[in-house]
């Protein structure tokens, strides 16, 4: 099997059940193509993101529109978080692991790996069928 490439895993990430959007992740603007960082993330669905090119905010309607990036540490994190309070990672030779848990630490559901921690969560998220957020 050939590794997905990093839009196919934010793609994978983001229509994966219980997905929602954080801020400090790192994102594109599927028309411009140019990275920024999402600054807010509002009740009703609207984003706010910074745009280094234009150097100022901008605000959008429809958070689909975005692309993730799933190797930027910071949403690797944000990744970490949907996995819920129960979640860990592990770095070694063979590459990222990210595991979910329970809270008594009985039942260890599911563990994989990747080639960074981001690509590592979505594929536990994934494994599991949906970003569980602690609700396992």
């Amino acid at each position: 099997m050939s590794e997905r490439t990093a839009e196919e895993w934010g793609r994978v990430a983001v229509g994966l059940p219980g997905w929602r959007w954080m801020p400090g992740m790192r994102v594109r603007n599927g028309d411009v193509r140019q990275w920024g960082t999402l600054t807010a993330v509002h009740p009703d669905g609207h984003v706010d993101y910074w745009d280094p090119e234009f150097e100022e905010h901008f605000t959008g309607k429809h958070p689909s529109w975005l692309d993730i990036d799933p190797d930027d540490p910071a949403t690797a994190g944000c990744l970490l978080a949907l996995l819920g309070p129960y979640a860990c990672s592990l770095h070694d030779a063979e590459g990222w692991m990210a595991g979910v848990g329970s809270p008594a630490g009985a039942k260890f559901r599911v563990t994989h790996s990747g080639s960074s921690l981001g690509r590592a969560c979505i594929a536990a998220a994934e494994a599991i069928g949906r970003w569980p957020g602690g609700d396992l």
